[in-house]
């Protein structure tokens, strides 16, 4: 049975809000930084018995490879946590439709070409 739900606090820290995205290995809630009172994206690892390990090594990985990262274009990546065998991400929180809902609704074609800020 899935423990996260809206309210749900990880890291004594971390508010869950509205679950807004599920991916292959995550899911991506809105919510709240109650130190910081801000919004954010947290990003939690579903838990997989079978390949917990593994998918907590990519999990890490991931969040040193984006914390490296800083660009207009890609979320900023705040913080890294785990909290009772639950390993999350700490994001800015992008207003808008997922990149996956853009492109299957109007194409890769339509979208703006780059600029550089």
């Amino acid at each position: 049975m899935n423990r996260l739900c809206e309210g749900f606090v990880l890291g004594e820290r971390y508010e869950l809000g509205v679950r807004i995205a599920s991916g292959g290995m995550a899911d991506v809630w809105a919510g709240t930084d109650r130190v910081l009172q801000r919004t954010v994206a947290i990003k939690v690892m579903r838990p997989d018995t079978g390949h917990e390990e593994l998918f907590a090594l990519r999990f890490r990985d991931e969040a040193v490879h984006s914390a490296a990262l800083l660009h207009i274009n890609i979320a900023t990546l705040f913080d890294y946590g785990e909290d009772d065998g639950l390993a999350f991400l700490v994001m800015e929180l992008v207003k808008g439709e997922p990149l996956s809902v853009v492109l299957k609704e109007r194409g890769p074609h339509l979208l703006p070409p780059h600029l550089e800020p």
